[in-house]
Parts: structure tokens; C-alpha cells; sequence
């Protein structure tokens, strides 16, 4: 009554001042207070007997008790009845309190203005006076009242009752009652919001929010909902801003709750309830943009205080956070089952095209997209027996009604003692679990620094590991550039193998010259016969000269045999030392080979070594790879000085056959320019001897060139073995590379 007292003061003050006009100053000042219209509590009754003793308090508390119950449906007339009697229960009041005092006290001149302090009421010390005001019934009716246009007789003994005095002219008198009626009149807009009771918000048993002193209008068809929607939000508050000339001054919840009966096989009756929340939600404000000022800037903030809220906790359900800020406001708690609940949630955004609410239109969205990443997990609404819903109506109502007899009593706890036992043991169950969660959060905590402490270790680790793998990727790219390089050394004995091929071919051209020449020389031979035969007849006639030719052929025959056995054991000697050559170099090889398998295996099973031992360290590592580079480096070197050693030796072999060739050859060119005339009768003989020089030739250089076809073969082979083997090593690099990721990705 506090709030309704002060706009009577105002009221007066005003009409002091001016006729017949309620200024700007009176409704804004009505505005204000109806914000906090319909909070005062009553405590009256209590404060009474608390306060002046027990004299006489049963039958005050009886006239009290009375007044209130018919002054609930007191009009006109009867409710100026009432109140003249209210003005008598008042006096009684004072006399009540002047009969503690003694007559001749001076106390008893000034008792009026002596001040109580009671600690559940909030503003300035009370007079009696003002205690007795704070009375339900007279709350009841004086809102009654003020809210239906009171008349002059009410007026007057309102401000009686308020201890206002009407003094000086008739039309002061008149200005006062007419602007406490359009004080009146101004408060009969806003007449719900002064008589509506607070709504507390509580959770029941199941986690649900239910709204504690919320009026449900029952429905039966969808035009009821439609006129419902439309009466509420006619009555929805909008003011005129400078952004939007409807501006809604407050969030909107509209309830739906559907009960479905379903046809059941038995006698049973299935009822399923849901429920369906249309929320139209106030958009945030900017003060200074808007153009706000003292009640709207107090409710803009407001507005958004509890969207701020929302967006917090739409921000900790999107990054999955451990606590969702429900309870931070009431807008939150309405709407949990619909933010990561269990219902299915549709968002409508609504934004302006225009340039100039840009920056609303972008945060607008901004709020849509973050909620639509909520994932909530809707689970179908469960079929209840009508009986089960029934016995928990009846159930709820026997709660209801003992909260309302205890009220009644006016015991000091305004709900029943086994509802207030259970509230209690449940907020205790609640202090408990909050403690549990506490202790386990405090145990996370604990355990999370550990772990935090394991994964710097770890980190720290992998970052030696690192560096040690970058030490061996280093060491890698070192290996491939020397295989680089002796790919191409490679390719420059092939060209150099080539090259050889080519000397090769160019002796076989060489030795097809030389045998058209003894073609050539073989024809000349049948000419010479031809004169030969010529000269048979003039031989008869020289017999002398036949013995002397015939000695001397004797002694041609003899040094050309003695020449022929020379470069028969010439040949002989030369093969036998290309063959002696040959097992030497295959003796070389199958050496090489042996040792390069004997690496091979030795580098294998160092690998497996390094692959086992690997976790003790990457020292072993770096080792084995100097080894097996140094050992790889070493055979090579190796291999080239034995391809050496074997070109050279084929280069002196090729020479020598060359210098015996071009010794047989002067050897015959000179015996026939000497004894062209003996020949005519060892023709034959020479002939043979030419052809057996002719093969021995052609058998050398057959050899030769079997020796050069199997040195080819066998280097062909051995670069085969050889890539084969860096192949193999390069598998086993990449092998190994792969093992040590994955173990690097389990650390």
C-alpha cells in the first residue's frame, strides 16, 4: 500500500497547484510506481498483535478477520459502509494504544508520531496507523475502488483514512477529488498488472519449471486459443521509440497444453499430454540509438539483461560446456526444454532490408545461427492412464488447499508443514549433491593439473623425437644425393662400356677388311699357279736348280713350321691367359657378390636391430646409418676399381691380339714378297697354313668377342644387383619412416 499512499500524496500535492488538471509529472509518476504494483504483502493482523499487546487483540482480530471477508465484493454503497467502518476500527486502534499510556504522561500528546521498525517491510519506521493500513482487506478495497471511479464521499474518506486533511476553498476541495479520480482513471489501465500476484518460478521432481500462482484459462477449440492470443497480446506493452514505433517492452510466452484421449483394447482411457510454447521474444535495444530515457531505459536494459543471458547460454550449449547458465534468468528457465531439451524447437528471425538497422540485422542473425547449432534430443510424449493423471490432480489440490488453510491460519508458514518438511529435505538432498559435485569437480581439477603436468612431458618428448627425426630426414636426403651421385657415375661407365662396344665393333670392321684382303691374296695365289703351271715345263729343263729350289722349299718349310708352332703357342698362351683372366674376374665377382650379400644381410639385420631398439634412443640410429652409408660407399668404390681393373685388362688383351694379328699378317706379307717364285711348289701347303692363320684369327676374335659379351653381361648383371639392392634399402627406409610415424602419432 506503500506505492498507493505515495500516489495520493502526489495526487494532492498536485491538485494544490492547479484545477481540474492531472499533469505530465502525475503520469509519469503513475507509470513508475505500476511497475511495482501488486508486490506489497500484507502484514497487518500479524504486526497488530505482535505490536500492542494482548488487550483486547482477539476482538480486534475478529473485526479485522470480518472486514476482510466482505470486503472482497464490496460496491458502492456497501464499500463506503466499510469504510467508515475501517475508519472506526482505526480509532480503535489509537484508543487501544492511548489506554497503555497514563493520561497525565506527556507521552500521550505526541503518542501519534512514536515509529516502529519491522524488518520484513521495506521502507521508513511505522505509526499503528501505517500498520493497520498494510491490512489485506483494506488493499483490496481500496484497489477496488481506485480502479472503478470513485466518488467524492470515497475520495474523502480515502485520504481520511491516509490521514490527508482537505482544508482551504471549495474549489481546492474539488481540484484534490478530481485528480485523485483521474488518478484512478490512469491506474484502470494498467488494472492487471496491479492486481496480478507475483509469479514464482520452482522445479518439480522431474526436472520440469513450473510457474507457482499462474492463472490457466481451459480451452476447448482453436478459436479459444486465437481469442486467448489475441486478449494477451492486446494487453502486451509497446511504447514509441525513436527505431521502432511499436517497440515491445517485454518477452511473450504463450502456453499450449494439449491432453489427447486414445482408445484403448480394455476399459482403460490413455490420455497423452503435450505442451507447445509460441515465444516472441523483445529485441535488444540500443539506449542512446532508441532514445530511451529513465522507465524505458530501466526496461530496455532489462530486455537486454535477459537476451544477453539467453545468448550465454545458447554460447555454452553450442561449445558444449559443463554448466549451462539456466537459472541466471527467468526467460532461460522458461525456455530450457526448448534450448538442448526435449522438445523440437523452429526459430524465426526477423530482420529489416533497410542499410540503416545493418548492424541489427547482422546480430539477429548471428543469434539465429549459434542457436541453430543446438542439438536437442526429442523424445516422444508418454501415454498416461486417466486414473494415474486424475489421482495426481486430486493430489495437487490437497496440496493446494492445505497451502491455503495454512495461510489462513496465519501460523507463520504459509504452506503446509509436510510440504515445507519436504521442500526442506529436498534443498538438503540438493546442498548434499551440490557438495558431492563440488568434491568430484575439486577431483577433476586435481586430476586435470596431472595430466596437464603429462602432456607437457610429453610434449617435450615429442619435440626431442622431432628433432631427432629431422636429424634423420637430413641424414636421408644426404643418402639419396651420394645414390644420386653414383647413379650418374653409372651412367658414365655405361657410356664408357658404349664406348668399348663401339672399339669393338670397329676391330670387327677391321678383321672383315683383313679377310677380303686374303680373299684378295688368295686370288692372286691362282694366278700365280696359273703361271706356275706355265713354268713346270721350263722346271724339267732345270733340274739343278729344282734341287736347290727344292732345299731351299725344305728349308721355307721348316721356318715356316718352326713360325706356325710359335703362333700356335703364341695363341695358345693368350687364351689361356684370357681364360686364367676370366676366372680371375669371375672369381672377383662371385667374391663381390658373397661380400655384398654379407652386407646386405648385415645391413638387414642392423635395420631389425634399430627398429627394435628404437625407443632407447636414436644415438644407435644415427650410428647404423654412418655405417651402412660408410660400408655402401665402400663397396661401391670397390666394385668401380674391379670394372676398372677389368677394362684395363680387356684394353691390354684387345691391344696384344691387335699386335699379334698385325705380326702374323707382316710375317705372311713378307714370306710371299720373298719367296713368291718358291711358292709355286708349297702353294698348297701355304694355303693351309693361310686358312689355319685365318681361323686362329677369327677363333680370337671370337673370343674376344664372347670375352666382351660375358663382361657385359656380368656388369649388366651386377647394376641389376646393385639397383635391386638400393631398392630394397630405399623399401626398407620407407618402411621403417612409416613405422616411426605411427609410433610417433601413438606418443
Amino acid at each position: 500500500m506503500s506505492w498507493l499512499r505515495s500516489a495520493v500524496h502526489k495526487a494532492v500535492e498536485v491538485g494544490g497547484t492547479g484545477k481540474n488538471n492531472l499533469t505530465r509529472t502525475v503520469r509519469n509518476y503513475a507509470d513508475s510506481v505500476v511497475l511495482t504494483a501488486g508486490n506489497a504483502v500484507s502484514e497487518g493482523a500479524k504486526l497488530i498483535h505482535d505490536r500492542i499487546g494482548s488487550r483486547n487483540v482477539k476482538s480486534f482480530s475478529l473485526e479485522v478477520k470480518r472486514l476482510e471477508e466482505v470486503s472482497v465484493s464490496s460496491r458502492g454503497g456497501e464499500r463506503v459502509q466499510l469504510l467508515r467502518r475501517w475508519l472506526v476500527s482505526l480509532r480503535e486502534v489509537e484508543r487501544m494504544s492511548l489506554d497503555q499510556i497514563q493520561p497525565s504522561s506527556e507521552e500521550a500528546k505526541d503518542f501519534t508520531a512514536v515509529c516502529y521498525v519491522d524488518p520484513g517491510l521495506p521502507g521508513e519506521p511505522m505509526t499503528f496507523r501505517d500498520v493497520f493500513l498494510h491490512s489485506e482487506a483494506l488493499e483490496g478495497m481500496v484497489l477496488s475502488m481506485i480502479l472503478e471511479a470513485p466518488n467524492e464521499e470515497e475520495v474523502q474518506m480515502l485520504l481520511e483514512l491516509f490521514g490527508l486533511s482537505l482544508s482551504g476553498e471549495k474549489e481546492v476541495h474539488e481540484a484534490v477529488i478530481q485528480n485523485v479520480q483521474d488518478l484512478a482513471a490512469v491506474f484502470s489501465k494498467y488494472k492487471d498488472e496491479v492486481l496480478k500476484k507475483p509469479v514464482s518460478l520452482m522445479e518439480d521432481g522431474k526436472g520440469c519449471v513450473v510457474l507457482r500462482g499462474l492463472e490457466e484459462e481451459v480451452v476447448y477449440s482453436a478459436n479459444d486459443i486465437y481469442a486467448l492470443l489475441e486478449r494477451g497480446s492486446s494487453k502486451r506493452r509497446t511504447a514509441d521509440t525513436l527505431l521502432n514505433k511499436r517497440s515491445s517492452r517485454s518477452h511473450s510466452v504463450f502456453t499450449i497444453t494439449v491432453h489427447i484421449k486414445e482408445e484403448s483394447m480394455g476399459d482403460e482411457e490413455l490420455i497423452k499430454c503435450g505442451k507447445l510454447n509460441l515465444v516472441d521474444l523483445a529485441g535488444s535495444e540500443n539506449i542512446l540509438r532508441s532514445g530511451s530515457r529513465d522507465g524505458r531505459a530501466r526496461e530496455a536494459g532489462e530486455i537486454n539483461k535477459s537476451l544477453l543471458t539467453l545468448g550465454r547460454v545458447i554460447n555454452a550449449l553450442v561449445e558444449h560446456s559443463s554448466h549451462i547458465p539456466y537459472r541466471d534468468s527467468k526467460l532461460t528457465r522458461l525456455l530450457r526444454d526448448s534450448l538442448g531439451g526435449k522438445t523440437k524447437t523452429c526459430i524465426i528471425a526477423t530482420i529489416s532490408p533497410s542499410a540503416h538497422s545493418l548492424e541489427e540485422t547482422l546480430s539477429t542473425l548471428d543469434y539465429a545461427y549459434r542457436a541453430k547449432n543446438i542439438k536437442n534430443k526429442p523424445e516422444a510424449n508418454q501415454k498416461l492412464s486417466k486414473a494415474v493423471l486424475l489421482k495426481d490432480l486430486y493430489l495437487e489440490l490437497e496440496r493446494m488447499k492445505e497451502d491455503v488453510r495454512a495461510a489462513r491460519d496465519r501460523n507463520g508458514i504459509y504452506i503446509a508443514q509436510e510440504r515445507y518438511a519436504q521442500e526442506e529435505a529436498e534443498k538438503k538432498a540438493k546442498m548434499e549433491r551440490i557438495e558431492q559435485l563440488e568434491n568430484d569437480l575439486n577431483l577433476t581439477e586435481r586430476e586435470a593439473s596431472k595430466f596437464r603436468g603429462l602432456y607437457v612431458t610429453e610434449k617435450e618428448k615429442l619435440l626431442d623425437v622431432e628433432s631427432d627425426l629431422k636429424d634423420c630426414k637430413r641424414n636421408l636426403d644426404n643418402t639419396n644425393k651420394e645414390l644420386h651421385d653414383l647413379k650418374e657415375n653409372y651412367i658414365q661407365v655405361i657410356s664408357k662400356l658404349k664406348e668399348r662396344e663401339a672399339i669393338i665393333s670397329r676391330m670387327k670392321a677391321s678383321e672383315t677388311t683383313l679377310i677380303d684382303r686374303a680373299k684378295g691374296l688368295r686370288s692372286d695365289l691362282q694366278h700365280a699357279s696359273n703361271d706356275i703351271s706355265s713354268l713346270f715345263t721350263r722346271l724339267d729343263q732345270k733340274d739343278k736348280l729344282e734341287s736347290e729350289n727344292h732345299s731351299m722349299l725344305l728349308k721355307f718349310g721348316s721356318q715356316l713350321d718352326q713360325n706356325l708352332k710359335e703362333l700356335h703357342r703364341t695363341v695358345l698362351g693368350s687364351v689361356s691367359q684370357q681364360q686364367q683372366q676370366l676366372r680371375t674376374m669371375e672369381e672377383h665377382t662371385q667374391s663381390f657378390l658373397a661380400h655384398k650379400y654379407d652386407a646386405t644381410r648385415d645391413l638387414e639385420s642392423r635395420i631389425g636391430r634399430t627398429v627394435d631398439t628404437y625407443t632407447s634412443g636414436v644415438a644407435a640410429l644415427k650410428k647404423l646409418s654412418a655405417m651402412v652409408q660408410k660400408k655402401a660407399s665402400f663397396d661401391l668404390e670397390n666394385m668401380n676399381c674391379s670394372i676398372g681393373s677389368q677394362i684395363e685388362a680387356v684394353e691390354q688383351l684387345l691391344i696384344e691380339s691387335a699386335a699379334e694379328a698385325a705380326k702374323v699378317a707382316e710375317d705372311i706379307r713378307d714370306s710371299l714378297n720373298d719367296q713368291k717364285e718358291l711358292l709355286a711348289l708349297a702353294a698348297r701347303q701355304q694355303k693351309q697354313g693361310l686358312v689355319r692363320s685365318m681361323r686362329s684369327a677369327q677363333e680370337i676374335s671370337n673370343t674376344a668377342s664372347t670375352i666382351f659379351s660375358n663382361i657385359y653381361n656380368q656388369a649388366h648383371s651386377m647394376v641389376e644387383a646393385i639397383r635391386e639392392s638400393q631398392a630394397e634399402k630405399s623399401r626398407q627406409l620407407a618402411a621403417f619412416e612409416m613405422n616411426f610415424k605411427v609410433r610417433l602419432d601413438k606418443l
